[in-house]
């Protein structure tokens, strides 16, 4: 399969997956702020977390599947479970930023979690391109780069 076949099947199975994406994150965010009135919106919280955590694996496995390569499906296994550590990462934060009473402390370390997933992405993508030079990087995957 050619990067550019790669491209248009990932950008595909992208748009496949964005409603989940976006419904799980919508469900976890509400859980989330909701806890501060209600414990019992922990479970939902936790729920959501565990089901995005499944999409995300699906993805995963997708985007390994076409790559024959086993340095690269490492790599690319490396990249989701650094997705989901930042989110589990943020919503941790955010919980206990919020029992602790120090909210100046949320912006700071998101910022600082961002900025280190983004280097550690960036990392990543170039050992991929090392790795397997027709396997698409993550900022190959966008609507200007497909061709049908």
């Amino acid at each position: 399969m050619t990067k550019q076949e790669r491209i248009n099947v990932m950008y595909k199975k992208n748009q496949q997956l964005a409603w989940a994406r976006s419904f799980l994150l919508i469900v976890m965010l509400l859980c989330v702020f909701s806890i501060q009135r209600n414990d019992w919106y922990i479970v939902g919280a936790a729920s959501s977390l565990v089901l995005i955590g499944a999409v995300l694996s699906y993805e995963s496995r997708f985007v390994k599947s076409l790559t024959s390569k086993n340095e690269a499906k490492q790599i690319i296994t490396k990249q989701y479970v650094y997705d989901f550590v930042v989110i589990l990462l943020i919503v941790f934060t955010y919980l206990l930023t919020g029992r602790l009473g120090v909210t100046w402390f949320l912006p700071v370390l998101v910022i600082g979690f961002v900025l280190a997933i983004h280097r550690i992405q960036r990392n990543l993508d170039n050992r991929l391109t090392r790795e397997d030079p027709e396997h698409p990087i993550r900022r190959d995957i966008k609507l200007s780069n497909v061709k049908d």
